[in-house]
């Protein structure tokens, strides 16, 4: 019986997710918001929001964009080491590879953008994502990751 018990206590403890961000550095919610001015010369934002589940694999990031006439999620591949992660088209939420207006916008496995860090600083090289924005950065510090703080 004092086997058991053990066993009991020794899987009670196993890691939490909180540890495994550990493990895995990239997990964790990235945001990045563009100011766009409007025809009417009022600014007004895009906010792209990125959810890393996992460092690496099939559907483990889901990257959105909401705001000024925009309305955009997409599911995605990754691919990482510790200084580097890869954003790569997946599908749709539905599973399809069109968007609501049935538009193929990226091909299967399309780089949609790469963050990488840099001297303690997180930059953002765009890919194929929203590339018809006009006039912004390909690269630079856009995106900052907002939950968990990166382990160090």
């Amino acid at each position: 019986m004092g086997g058991f018990l053990s066993l009991l206590i020794i899987v009670g403890n196993t890691p939490t997710a909180s540890a495994a961000s550990v493990a895995d550095p990239w997990i964790g919610t990235y945001q990045h918001v563009h100011v766009v001015g409007t025809i009417a010369g009022v600014s007004a934002r895009i906010t792209y929001t990125l959810t890393v589940r996992a460092g690496t694999g099939s559907k483990s990031a889901t990257l959105s964009a909401v705001g000024y006439q925009t309305f955009d999620e997409v599911l995605c591949d990754t691919k990482a080491d510790r200084d580097r992660l890869q954003i790569h088209f997946r599908s749709y939420p539905d599973g399809g590879t069109s968007n609501q207006s049935g538009l193929e916008l990226y091909p299967p496995e399309a780089l949609l953008l790469t963050l990488a860090w840099r001297n303690g600083q997180l930059i953002t090289q765009w890919g194929e994502y929203n590339a018809e924005a006009a006039n912004r950065e390909r690269e630079g510090a856009q995106f900052k990751k907002i939950s968990p703080p990166r382990a160090k």
